[in-house]
């Protein structure tokens, strides 16, 4: 009797379509899981995704076919008529009809183009995701799910979408939170004491003098070469490629009234703060650990419905981003 590991390996053996990277990780790093055998659920739903995508357009070419012939046909018929031609009930009966095909199959065709096009989640995702997967990984402890009384598996994974949606909601609330009003104040006045540039004084100690003014014992002209004040700035590029000297006189405001400003950016800070708390680096990490939790168990149980849904003969299409931990029904080991 084959081994469950044997088996595992005949199949990867067998799908040609599974390059040898993903094969040599779902032997090294997945194996003994259900991983290959969850991938292959995906493969074979983005076929069937594939498949219908593609009967639905040639759907439309068919009807379009049939149109452009019942357009002719009428057509036909009314350019005799216009010559005079008198045709019995029975042919101007099937001239109505051709008419009703052709709004008919306007409004089919219509209906195909405006239906919403469903998604679903591409067996490539999942086979790069596995490729570029560096550690090993166990299969998941997925809590028991019952489907809830009176839903379908379609109407459980929308609450369980829904749900992830609030949570994705929540996570962001938390992203935007600002840091403590004490960690904002201290980058208010790291970053001024960071711009701030003093005037520099000392060229004005020097004379700049040439070699041919101590030979000719010019010393008259020496107060006129002394150094000038050098005021904090910038090198910029201008368009012409030319570099040029831009004063920047908010590192100098920044030196010399240092405390007014750090005072004025406290009273600003504290406007906008308002009644908020702000939250730390540890507090902000530790929440979103918790929600990025909670969301992965949502999609695990979302998961556990699609494949009952799958096992029972239906279908339910996965999204795009789901997780690939969720869809192959995996954890880091």
């Amino acid at each position: 009797m084959l081994s469950t590991k044997n088996i595992y390996l005949i199949t990867l053996a067998d799908d040609d379509e599974i390059d040898f990277e993903v094969k040599d990780a779902l032997k090294k790093r997945f194996a003994g899981t259900s991983a290959l055998a969850n991938l292959l659920r995906v493969k074979a739903a983005a076929e069937k995704h594939s498949a219908e995508y593609t009967a639905k357009g040639q759907r439309i070419q068919t009807l379009q076919a049939k149109k452009a012939d019942a357009q002719a046909f009428v057509r036909d018929m009314e350019r005799e008529i216009a010559r005079g031609m008198q045709y019995p009930p029975k042919e101007m009966e099937r001239k109505a009809a051709a008419e009703q095909k052709i709004a008919a199959i306007m409004a089919e065709i219509a209906a195909l183009r405006n239906a919403p096009q469903s998604t679903n989640l591409p067996d490539d995702t999942i086979i790069e995701w596995i490729r570029d997967s560096k550690v090993n990984f166990v299969d998941a402890e997925v809590k028991v799910t019952t489907l809830p009384k009176g839903k379908t598996q379609g109407e459980a994974v929308e609450e369980l979408r829904n749900r992830q949606r609030d949570l994705n909601g929540e996570k962001q609330a938390v992203v935007k939170q600002p840091v403590p009003f004490e960690d904002a104040l201290a980058r208010v006045i790291a970053d001024v004491d960071a711009k701030a540039r003093a005037m520099d004084v000392r060229p004005a100690m020097r004379l700049k003098t040439s070699v041919n003014d101590y030979v000719s014992h010019r010393v008259g002209r020496h107060s006129e070469m002394q150094g000038h004040v050098e005021w904090p700035s910038a090198e910029e590029i201008v368009e012409s490629g030319r570099r040029v000297e831009m004063d920047q006189g908010n590192a100098l405001v920044s030196w010399l009234f240092r405390d007014e400003i750090i005072a004025r950016g406290t009273a600003e800070l504290k406007k906008h703060y308002g009644n908020a708390k702000g939250m730390s680096a540890e507090e902000r990490a530790r929440r979103i650990a918790e929600i990025d939790a909670e969301i992965l168990e949502a999609e695990r149980q979302e998961e556990a419905f699609i494949r009952m849904a799958e096992d029972a003969g239906m279908t339910i299409w996965r999204r795009p981003n789901a997780h690939p931990l969720a869809v192959l029904g995996i954890a880091p080991a």
